[in-house]
């Protein structure tokens, strides 16, 4: 059951640790999220692989086109799903 709901066998029992629990949450939350944006494992690996200037820049780059992108929800962009 641990498995299919991914998270620790202890979960289940009394005496389970809430932070570990929010941790698990959190986990949870953060798969959901990638996953709904199309990034895939190998896309994540190169990101993570990166320096951390890089990283950042690249940070900088979408939290930018975000804020564009909400300033012009109707410019041309991806067609919806």
């Amino acid at each position: 059951m641990a498995q299919f709901f991914g998270v620790p066998p202890d979960f289940f029992f009394d005496g389970y640790d809430d932070d570990q629990a929010s941790l698990t949450r959190e986990q949870a939350e953060m798969l959901a999220i990638i996953r709904a944006s199309g990034i895939t494992p190998a896309d994540l690996r190169v990101l993570l692989e990166l320096n951390p200037e890089a990283r950042q820049l690249i940070l900088d780059f979408v939290t930018a086109a975000a804020r564009d992108g909400a300033r012009h929800p109707d410019a041309p962009g991806e067609p919806a799903p």
